[in-house]
């Protein structure tokens, strides 16, 4: 087949949404079939794959399943090949052993889904060692409880043997096809580019003088855990983790395959949902400031009910040549910008430290005595029963692979958006256990979230509860259940989602 037609004649085959498999299995420059007992190479430009034989560029003795490489065909690099070797950390090697695994044992009767890591991974994984990594390594730097706590914390990616609780002993395989092959999504290193690095990544000055890599990523650790991984909502534009619909006989890979991702809890500020400058501590229920106002919100948000949350205003930190710390409170729809003070527009309502002000639009008005460092805040929101409470949609629903996960990104309009009143809707605001009055009343009906603003170098601890420092007003919820108050609105708009499919 003539190299310059590829990209051609690969675009004349139907793929599917993530441009993984074509349902004629014609692959590589001689059309041949995906072979799973060699090693396939997947190009990053026109994302077609090539077998090894096929490639003028590719090194010797590459396992099937590797993915720590960057690839580009003759047709997507003018004529000749590139062929980049990289690192990715322990989940890359755990992948590739367990793509051999299965493809090893796929003659017997019937072939097994799930190893164990004691029996076959760790075993399997240190045979196949040198293969593994780009760059030598010592055998046995990685163990038996390193190995098992990489593939027990990794759900995205290591599905563990139904019936055995998921720890560092369970057996665990790769997500599957219809088939019942290995998912080729998982051994694209196009999914993973993103925790990819280079084996000799080229170094700069740090503020500090010292000198460190441009790409940084903790061995071991699950991708989405780093902060740095995540996506974070901009102006206009939003991320909602996804998950696959519950009990499909096949993988999910269609966007109508997926749904908003349900939690488990517990409520904290988001890491996605936050301005970047701002920092949060381990448990995400501190955040710490260090640049002019912008916004973070909690993971979670009501549109009806009553509902209670407090903050604790910390000393925080005076910067040196730097005005003097300050922060707002209050709650916010989602169309709010994040870089801003919360109250700066219509969409989001603030309690102001430094003169007790309430805070609108960029309307500051008096309401109480100021707030600061040892104050215990409380506030409270009170939202009538919408008529369709259903959660915000994810819009456009534009996949996003960020370290595994999937998400929505949707665009949002904040100029068209429309608020109505709602009557009897308010916030009202508690400084260490005694009411300071109600701040907003008739606000409009949607999802609100707990939102604080930070300046300079102040610092806040939110608490959802359900133990909190002064006593929960009557007939408030603790924000803590919000949790499964967005569950059950979850499954409601699955539901009505479902209704409507099948009147089509």
């Amino acid at each position: 087949r003539n190299a310059g037609k590829t990209v051609e004649m690969a675009a004349a085959l139907h793929w599917d949404a993530l441009h993984i498999e074509n349902e004629e299995n014609s692959y590589c420059y001689c059309g041949g079939s995906w072979e799973s007992k060699e090693f396939m190479a997947h190009c990053a430009g026109c994302k077609n794959w090539f077998h090894s034989g096929c490639i003028d560029s590719c090194p010797r003795g590459l396992l099937p399943g590797t993915i720590t490489y960057q690839f580009l065909c003759k047709s997507c690099n003018g004529g000749s090949e590139q062929f980049v070797r990289k690192e990715g950390g322990l989940r890359a090697a755990l992948l590739t052993t367990l793509f051999n695994l299965t493809i090893e044992n796929a003659h017997r009767a019937p072939p097994p889904t799930y190893f164990s890591v004691g029996k076959d991974i760790v075993g399997a994984f240190e045979e196949k060692a040198d293969q593994l990594w780009a760059t030598p390594r010592p055998r046995g730097r990685h163990g038996w409880s390193q190995i098992g706590t990489q593939l027990m914390s990794d759900t995205n990616l290591f599905n563990s043997q139904p019936g055995q609780p998921r720890n560092t002993k369970s057996s665990y395989g790769l997500p599957r096809n219809a088939r019942g092959q290995p998912h080729l999504t998982w051994v694209s290193p196009l999914v993973h580019a993103d925790v990819l690095v280079e084996i000799n990544p080229t170094k700069r000055k740090a503020d500090d003088g010292s000198s460190r890599s441009r790409t940084k990523r903790v061995e071991g650790e699950p991708a989405a855990a780093s902060a740095s991984a995540l996506p974070t909502n901009k102006d206009t534009y939003r991320y909602i983790l996804a998950e696959p619909l519950p009990g499909l006989p096949y993988p999910a890979r269609l966007v109508e395959h997926f749904r908003p991702a349900r939690s488990d809890g517990p409520v904290t500020m988001s890491l996605i949902d936050r301005a970047p400058q701002l920092r949060l501590s381990d448990d995400r229920l501190t955040v710490f400031g260090d640049k002019g106002f912008c916004t973070a919100r909690a993971t979670h948000g009501v549109n009806s009910g009553r509902w209670y949350f407090e903050i604790a205003i910390r000393a925080g930190e005076r910067l040196v040549d730097r005005p003097e710390p300050h922060v707002r409170v209050g709650w916010s729809l989602q169309l709010s910008s994040l870089q801003g003070p919360c109250g700066f527009d219509r969409f989001s309502y603030s309690w102001r430290d430094v003169t007790g002000a309430k805070v609108h639009q960029g309307n500051v008005e008096p309401f109480s005595e100021p707030f600061g460092s040892g104050d215990v805040l409380g506030l409270e929101i009170a939202l009538p029963m919408p008529a369709g409470p259903l959660p915000p949609s994810p819009g456009e629903k534009l996949f996003v692979v960020k370290s595994g996960d999937i998400y929505y990104e949707t665009k949002d309009e904040p100029s068209r958006a429309v608020l109505a009143p709602a009557r009897g809707a308010e916030i009202a605001a508690y400084k260490n256990g005694v009411k300071q009055g109600v701040m907003f009343r008739d606000i409009p009906a949607g999802w609100y979230f707990p939102a604080v603003a930070l300046y300079m170098g102040a610092q806040v601890t939110l608490n959802f509860g359900p133990a909190f420092t002064h006593a929960l007003p009557p007939g408030a919820q603790p924000f803590c259940d919000a949790v499964h108050y967005n569950n059950a609105a979850l499954t409601l708009a699955d539901l009505v989602s479902q209704v409507a499919s099948d009147r089509k």
